[in-house]
This record gives structure tokens, C-alpha cells and sequence, in this order.
């Protein structure tokens, strides 16, 4: 990953009419700072319809009870500083399954979410959960997942042009999100250069 691509994502992102952009599990919030650091504009406003929020507390952690509206919901509650205790359990419970689950996630992602696509998009969604929980946490295990994941060219394509994908809304979801992926492993990275300078 380099600066270049996320410069270059980030190009097209911004030329794009905001209705494209504008997906209710927001896989462009609270990056400013990230945006801010590599000194790229920030996006104005995006009026996302955000979705409602899912009780966390009345299911037991677990990557079976897990949907996209938890992970939205953990996410949200990491942002705004609230449940804190349970979304530690929920990341803890999820880092670990997918550390020993590992080398079976992509089967047992389709299984689960039925296509390849929807179970990409989920791991995605996943994997910014866990960059936010490592920032929130300042717990480097989460990062180091977050790497594993990307590691993975069924969850992270990298031989694909991921601003072309972006400027023709070729599965522009899961593109943003592994666009936002990009950008929080390269500013978590570059920080860790710092911090040992």
C-alpha cells in the first residue's frame, strides 16, 4: 500500500456526486484526521441516513450473531465513547476467532453471508471495526489483524485498480470501505514510524 493509491482513491472520491457515496454503514466517517495527516481535502458534509442502532448487549459475542448492523453499532458506540466494556468483549471474541479461524474465514464468511460479495463486503466491515477498536484501544493486536485481513486478496484486492473501481460504482461499497482500510493502515503505520523515531 502507498500514499500514491490513497492519493489517487481519494481523487476520484471527491468528483464523485455525493449520492454515490452515501451508504448507511458510512465507510467515509470520522476519517478527517486520516485525511488531514496525509494532506488530503476534506469532504464536505455527506448527510448519511445512519442506521439504527442494534442493542449489543442482548446477544452474546460471536462471529455467528455478528451482522453488518452490530459491527455498525460497535463502531458507533467506539466514536462516541459509550459501551465501551462491550464492545472490548465483542472485539476480543471476534480478534480471537479470526486468528484461529483464520485459513477457514473465507468459506465460513460465504457460509454464512451466502455470496462472495456480501461476505467480502462483511469482513470489510469487520476489519474497519477492528482499525477503530486499535486506535480507540491503542491495542496493536487489532491492527496486526487488520494486516492479516488485508493479506487476504478475496477481502483486500490489491491487484485491482481500486480508484477505477471507484470512479465507474463497480460494487462502490465494498471499494470505499477497502479504500478507508487502506487509509488507516498506512496512517497507523506511518505513526509507528514515529513513535520509534
Amino acid at each position: 500500500m502507498s500514499n500514491t493509491i490513497i492519493k489517487d482513491c481519494w481523487n476520484v472520491i471527491q468528483k464523485k456526486e455525493k449520492v454515490f457515496l452515501v451508504y448507511g454503514y458510512q465507510p467515509l466517517s470520522f476519517i478527517d484526521d486520516y485525511l488531514s495527516y496525509f494532506e488530503l481535502p476534506l469532504l464536505p458534509g455527506l448527510n448519511i441516513k445512519s442506521v439504527a442502532l442494534t442493542d449489543i448487549n442482548s446477544t452474546d459475542p460471536s462471529f455467528k450473531a455478528l451482522t453488518d448492523d452490530v459491527i455498525y453499532s460497535l463502531r458507533h458506540h467506539i466514536h462516541s465513547k459509550t459501551k465501551l466494556n462491550t464492545v472490548d468483549k465483542w472485539a476480543e471474541k471476534l480478534m480471537l476467532f479470526c486468528e484461529v479461524r483464520y485459513s477457514t474465514l473465507k468459506k465460513r464468511s460465504i457460509g454464512k453471508c451466502k455470496t462472495k460479495v456480501a461476505a467480502q463486503l462483511h469482513i470489510l466491515h469487520l476489519a474497519c471495526f477492528f482499525m477503530d477498536q486499535s486506535f480507540s484501544s491503542k491495542d496493536r493486536r487489532f491492527l496486526n489483524i487488520v494486516l492479516k485481513l488485508a493479506d487476504l486478496e478475496w477481502v483486500l484486492n490489491k491487484k485491482k485498480n481500486l480508484s477505477i473501481i471507484i470512479d465507474k460504482n463497480n460494487d462502490l461499497n465494498s471499494a470505499l470501505f477497502q479504500f478507508r482500510i487502506m487509509l488507516m493502515i498506512e496512517y497507523a503505520i506511518n505513526q509507528l514510524k514515529e513513535d520509534k523515531r
